[in-house]
């Protein structure tokens, strides 16, 4: 999504807010993939850590468009029907942890996550668990290009982040 020709996020995921997130790059192809780069920096002494990029891919979805992140080739489509945000840890929000997950998701055909792993860490194992944890209770649709329900594997980022004392 974009504000005033910013990227400021995702439906799935909270708006970038500029003081914490600083977008470093971003293309959207002809086949609706989307790939943005960005940087997470601490506000207090403006500076940026590593640039993290991410893949989505740009679908139909019912009522309006929807981000899928996995493979935009795959032979089925991924949508994410309920995403309850993850609890965030009260000894991570004590210590001020905050970071990304990246986690990768095999789904089965009746929705549900069969398999969840961590691809990519937030750097703290209480976020890493909280996002593992609040992913088994997601529901999707894998949807073949015939309409039937498939088997597929999406890519989701979750942020945790103090700002907001919350998780996305």
């Amino acid at each position: 999504m974009f504000r005033r020709g910013v990227f400021v996020g995702t439906v799935l995921d909270a708006p970038i807010d500029p003081r914490h997130m600083q977008l470093t790059d971003f293309t959207l192809d002809a086949q609706g993939q989307l790939t943005y780069s960005v940087r997470r920096c601490d506000g207090r002494t403006g500076g940026c850590g590593d640039t993290e990029t991410y893949q989505a891919h740009l679908q139909r979805g019912d009522g309006g468009w929807v981000l899928a992140y996995g493979a935009p080739t795959a032979p089925v489509a991924v949508e994410i029907i309920s995403r309850p945000p993850p609890h965030y840890p009260e000894e991570a929000i004590r210590q001020r942890h905050q970071g990304t997950v990246l986690l990768v998701l095999t789904i089965g055909t009746d929705g549900l996550p069969r398999d969840i792993a961590v691809a990519q860490s937030s750097g703290f194992a209480e976020l890493d668990a909280a996002a593992v944890a609040s992913a088994r209770q997601w529901r999707f649709r894998a949807l073949r290009s015939d309409g039937g329900a498939g088997t597929a594997t999406a890519r989701v980022p979750v942020r945790f982040h103090l700002s907001d004392g919350q998780a996305l």
